[in-house]
């Protein structure tokens, strides 16, 4: 993380709209600068980003090596997910993916949305609210992974901000994989 250099009146929070975790170059310094109140004031998630889309932006291979670590890092000794033949005699082309791998193929789904300058996200107010996925196939080794991001509801609740968000994750050749929906939280102020 760059050097950051607070003047009167500065605060490491909030780093040119941008959350103080995203990288800068380095070397760089960036200043702070937030009310004479000693606050940056939380202004509400646009309404207006209801409906929009976010296209994928890269292209995630699936790997063997990739599914037997995520699978190790779970503690998931299942052969389907480290055993060729295994898989393969169980109907598989090759082995598959335990069905919540595509959290890291997700989080850059989140990302996106929560980058987004226009929608006014405050990152360090955020948490994740809920989580689930529709597979509408397993995930495969040799898969070629595709994110089409959408925000499908934006709403206010005992003062916090909720962010739906839905995922389509597809294959290279277009075939639906998996629909993941997530809900995050922006606490208010008070909260």
């Amino acid at each position: 993380m760059p050097e950051v250099q607070f003047a009167e009146f500065a605060r490491p929070k909030v780093l040119l709209g941008r959350s103080w975790r995203q990288r800068w170059p380095a070397g760089s310094v960036q200043y702070v600068k937030y009310s004479p109140a000693g606050t940056v004031g939380a202004v509400p998630l646009d309404p207006s980003f209801v409906g929009r889309t976010y296209p994928p932006d890269t292209t995630y291979d699936v790997g063997r090596a990739k599914i037997a670590e995520f699978a190790r890092s779970i503690g998931d000794d299942n052969p389907l997910y480290r055993d060729v033949a295994a898989a393969e005699q169980a109907g598989y082309d090759d082995v598959i993916a335990p069905p919540t791998f595509l959290t890291v193929v997700n989080i850059g789904a989140i990302n996106a949305v929560a980058e987004d300058p226009e929608l006014g996200l405050d990152y360090d107010r955020m948490v994740h609210g809920d989580q689930r996925f529709v597979h509408h196939r397993p995930v495969r080794a040799g898969d070629r992974l595709q994110i089409t991001t959408h925000i499908d509801d934006i709403f206010v609740r005992a003062g916090n901000d909720f962010l739906s968000v839905r995922a389509e994750i597809t294959a290279a050749d277009g075939e639906l994989v998996c629909t993941t929906y997530a809900q995050l939280v922006v606490r208010g102020e008070r909260s």
